[in-house]
């Protein structure tokens, strides 16, 4: 279960929405959550615009998570894992929750091993 969900009740959850939706008309409630370890730290609230790309919500989700150039995110919406290209808009109108919020999980990973790892170079004479 997600942490968001486990946290608040449904009723709650859509009056946050609610609450966002007065406030940002124009913006989508985005909750983006670990799927290794769902906790209060891993758990990311963001209000996105509706042309705001997969790729960018990524970057964005990189910065806060901490994650560097050596690494990958993966993003996904209810297990299908969007094309960078994908604007939030349509996965709202096709994945959003009950309570209105749209929900991702993500996933890190070292995309060049370990970070203590040394890449043996040769040398042509």
């Amino acid at each position: 279960m997600s942490y968001f969900k486990g946290k608040y009740t449904l009723e709650e959850r859509t009056r946050k929405y609610e609450s966002a939706r007065e406030r940002y008309p124009d913006s989508i409630l985005v909750v983006c959550e670990g799927n290794r370890d769902p906790c209060a730290a891993h758990c990311h609230r963001l209000r996105c615009l509706p042309d705001l790309t997969v790729a960018a919500l990524k970057k964005e989700l990189m910065q806060r998570v901490g994650l560097t150039s050596e690494q990958a995110l993966y993003l996904y919406v209810r297990r299908y894992a969007p094309a960078n290209t994908v604007e939030l808009r349509n996965l709202y109108e096709k994945y959003k929750d009950e309570d209105g919020i749209l929900y991702f999980e993500y996933a890190e990973e070292d995309i060049y091993g370990s970070k203590n790892k040394q890449i043996n170079k040769r040398t042509h004479a």
